[in-house]
């Protein structure tokens, strides 16, 4: 009997034993998955946050770029106007309709004239829908570009909080 309560004793001692080297060990360890698996997750979002303002400003160069194209577009409309109206005004003050009517030949011209007045009017037209179509657009890209500059804004201030509340969580450990 006298045995019994020694043996009894050792494997008590020794299963204490192994449950203090168990919990010695595995506790650590389990607090540095836990560090490894929130600093992980901070990585990816602090990967994943880099991307999206990478892609926010190539977006943001390449609308620009677009913008400038429709700009010089329409400089270049612009200047193809004036040249006409320039040239209208010159054929018109050229031309006189008494000219036509002394006679038969002149007539013919003039309807060709004509023609080509009208025809340059339909391009001061075509002109002008352009230009108003590229004022839209740029509307549009100044717009977006306002939204696409707000976006970043609110990310950089996001990662800023979220930067802050990571260092009082570090700070609490």
């Amino acid at each position: 009997m006298f045995g019994l309560k020694k043996l009894t004793l050792k494997i008590k001692v020794i299963i204490v034993s192994v449950i203090i080297i168990i919990v010695s060990v595995f506790d650590p360890l389990a607090i540095v998955l836990i560090l490894a698996a929130t600093y992980s997750i901070d990585w990816a979002r602090s990967d994943k946050e880099k991307r999206k303002k990478e892609k926010l400003a190539t977006d943001l160069i390449e609308r620009e770029n677009h913008l400038t194209q429709l700009k010089a577009e329409e400089a270049l409309l612009e200047k193809q106007k004036e040249n006409a109206l320039a040239e209208l005004s010159a054929v018109q003050q050229e031309i006189s309709p008494e000219e036509f009517i002394a006679d038969e030949r002149d007539e013919q011209d003039y309807s060709t004239l004509e023609e080509e007045l009208k025809h340059r009017v339909e391009i001061i037209d075509e002109e002008d829908k352009a230009k108003e179509y590229l004022e839209r657009a740029v509307d549009e890209l100044t717009h977006e570009m306002a939204a696409l500059i707000q976006e970043q804004h609110d990310a950089e201030r996001e990662s800023r909080e979220r930067d802050g509340k990571r260092d009082k969580s570090n700070r609490a450990f």
